[in-house]
């Protein structure tokens, strides 16, 4: 009868610590299943973020090119507006280079040529 009641009391305890490691086992697999889907939502929202960047760098690749030629445009206006104020205050830059070049090369030229004449004798 002791036998009975020992094995009774045995096979309770072998069944409740069995059932407590299959209860840890299927707590473990339950947890790994949840990082499994973690890492692929992880992943996922990685992925998404990376297009998103992605798309982000090309409008500002794009921005940045638009604003160089913005920079272009301003400049190329900015010099016009300084010729055509040029012109209108009477400095036109082709009447200037004119100017220049009479001043440069002609004039001495002249000069020569009225010294030379002047001492001529006729």
């Amino acid at each position: 009868m002791i036998g009975g009641v020992f094995a009774i009391i045995t096979y309770a305890y072998g069944q409740f610590t069995k059932g407590k490691i299959e209860s840890k086992f299927d707590t473990i697999n339950l947890l790994k299943e949840q990082v499994d889907a973690l890492e692929k939502a992880l992943a996922f929202s990685d992925g998404k973020k990376k297009v998103e960047i992605d798309a982000l760098n090309s409008k500002i690749d794009l921005l940045t090119r638009e604003i160089q030629d913005l920079h272009v445009a301003i400049d190329s206006k900015d010099k016009k507006q300084e010729e055509l104020l040029a012109i209108i205050q009477g400095k036109d830059p082709q009447m200037l280079e004119f100017i220049k070049l009479f001043t440069v090369d002609v004039l001495p030229t002249i000069k020569r040529m009225d010294q030379f004449l002047n001492k001529q004798k006729f």
